[in-house]
């Protein structure tokens, strides 16, 4: 038979290591979409300045794309092109020597300054799999609440009911 201090460890470690993978994928999921490894993914366009009419805006790939198309000539059609690319052939298409074009991409999390999850998604997004793998998350957790809270509900009757009876 174990002592309850056993139970109580082992009780204390499981919920440490439940608390603890909730607090790292919940990390992961807040920081993914705004590291550089993942800009393919949760970039949406760049902002340039407004100095420059070439592209006004919030120019996407697509837009991108036909612009280096046009200035740089032929370009093998159908190899999608990374951020990283883009950024560094739209540096290449203006003179460094009045300091070239400022850029700024924007990501995931929109252009507000208030960092709100991007819930609507079209089908061409490419953030559309990891927005609704989030609301899925966020709607798994919501039942286990609502069934918690109603779990709890329902002890409280009983015991209260018993404690009535005696």
């Amino acid at each position: 038979m174990r002592s309850s201090n056993s139970r109580s460890l082992s009780s204390i470690t499981g919920i440490m290591f439940v608390v603890g993978f909730i607090l790292v994928a919940s990390i992961g999921i807040a920081v993914s979409p705004i590291l550089s490894q993942f800009d393919d993914f949760f970039v949406n366009g760049m902002r340039y300045d407004k100095t420059n009419p070439l592209f006004v805006g919030l120019p996407g790939k697509d837009i991108h794309l036909r612009v280096l198309q046009a200035y740089y000539g032929r370009t093998k059609g159908g190899i999608p092109l990374s951020w990283s690319t883009i950024v560094k052939l739209t540096r290449g298409m203006f003179s460094q020597t009045n300091g070239g074009i400022q850029s700024r991409k924007i990501h995931f999390y929109g252009n507000d300054g208030v960092c709100l999850f991007k819930y609507f998604v079209t089908k061409d997004d490419p953030q559309r799999v990891f927005s609704w793998s989030i609301l899925t998350i966020n709607f798994v957790c919501f039942v286990f609440i609502s069934f918690s809270y109603l779990g709890i509900s329902i002890f409280s009757v009983r015991s209260s009911n018993r404690l009535k009876r005696q």
